[in-house]
């Protein structure tokens, strides 16, 4: 995943939309849950993952059509789709044992 941030800055600066990068940088981040999904049996991590990917990916995409905005939009947006997606993973969770990311 760190690696690929100094990626996010060259595919910004190739659409030249500087804005874009960290709406590029939130959909790294989220791709890097979806791996978790397989490995902790986990579909909360698909979801946290897929939201952050979409969410981040689209508000790069806007930023890249000249929008800039929508870049530190998009990356706000999917921070904040994470952490609803946590909270409600939290509070769903109320018998042990129960899993409800399945």
């Amino acid at each position: 995943m760190l690696l690929l941030m100094p990626v996010t800055h060259l595919v910004a600066q190739a659409f030249h939309a500087p804005t874009a990068q960290i709406a590029f940088v939130a959909a790294v981040v989220g791709a890097h849950f979806l791996p978790f999904a397989r490995a902790f049996h986990a579909l909360v991590f698909w979801w946290i993952g897929g939201s952050m990917v979409a969410l981040g990916l689209g508000g790069a995409l806007l930023a890249a059509l000249g929008i800039p905005v929508a870049g530190p939009a998009g990356a706000a947006v999917a921070g904040a789709a994470m952490l609803v997606i946590v909270a409600v993973q939290a509070f769903s969770t109320t018998r042990p044992g129960h899993d409800s990311g399945h």
